[in-house]
């Protein structure tokens, strides 16, 4: 190798040096320092937002409610004119005096009237809980009894779902339920001594629900005769006065379920 070309080798060697020496101070710039903190503070972010979204779907799911906390208790609240469902009607004001008490957080009704959950108060004390309790069956002289055992573990699991359990605004629509099962009944037993097609009566179902849900739901209306009326009133709709008199014959057989009937 001659003198030259040692020269242009020892200055390319020398460049490459020098390049690599170049890059790494750069790497240690405040700037490129500044953007090493970006990328981890991002990356700590990330890792902060997802804890915080996990936390937030922990609150937004249904807060579990203490065992210690829940009382349920034997009642006769089962709907004479639909036995298969509680009677909301009944059970309303029960439930809406039981939430008045001061021992008690909330107060539920299961679908089939059997049986209510209370849930106290944290602060409640047993003595205030039986009051409440205590108050309830004088007051509505209603007899009622406390589940406990392989009974409060299986009512206990069923509550714990929240299906089929009421308080005291949602119990209408076991009322609205009442209604129509008494209407269904109703035009069943009209149709057995009057011709109706399915069309009149299916009208005639329909009117009769709403006329004997609004006796159920609305508490100013006393039963009984103001039922009656409400619902000659919503036959006369429908009915000739054939149809009428078979309606009133049906009536007076009363709401509830005869031998045989739905």
């Amino acid at each position: 190798m001659n003198k030259e070309s040692r020269n242009k080798f020892a200055m390319a060697v020398t460049s490459i040096i020098g390049s690599f020496f170049l890059t790494l101070a750069i790497g240690s710039q405040p700037g490129s320092q500044t953007a090493q903190a970006q990328t981890a503070d991002c990356c700590a972010q990330k890792s902060v937002s997802q804890k915080e979204d996990s936390k937030s779907r922990e609150v937004n799911e249904p807060n579990r409610i203490d065992p210690a906390l829940i009382s349920f208790y034997a009642v006769p609240l089962v709907c004479h004119t639909a036995p298969q469902i509680g009677c909301g009607s009944r059970a309303k004001p029960i439930l809406q005096e039981l939430r008045q008490h001061r021992a008690v957080s909330e107060a539920w009704l299961n679908r089939p009237g059997n049986v209510i959950a209370v849930i106290w108060a944290k602060d409640s004390s047993l003595a205030g809980r039986a009051e409440a309790i205590t108050t309830i069956e004088k007051k509505r002289d209603l007899t009622v009894s406390e589940l406990n055992g392989e009974k409060r573990e299986t009512a206990l699991m069923e509550f714990g779902a929240k299906a089929n359990w009421y308080r005291a605004p949602d119990v209408d629509r076991l009322s609205e339920e009442e209604a129509g099962i008494i209407a269904a009944r109703l035009v069943r037993r009209l149709r057995a001594t009057v011709t109706l097609s399915d069309k009149q009566a299916d009208k005639l179902e329909r009117s009769l629900a709403a006329a004997c849900k609004s006796t159920l739901i609305d508490a100013g209306k006393a039963p009984g005769q103001s039922r009656e009326s409400e619902m000659l009133g919503a036959g006369r709709k429908h009915l000739s006065e054939e149809g009428m008199a078979a309606l009133k014959q049906a009536i007076s057989l009363g709401y509830r379920p005869l031998p045989g009937e739905k």
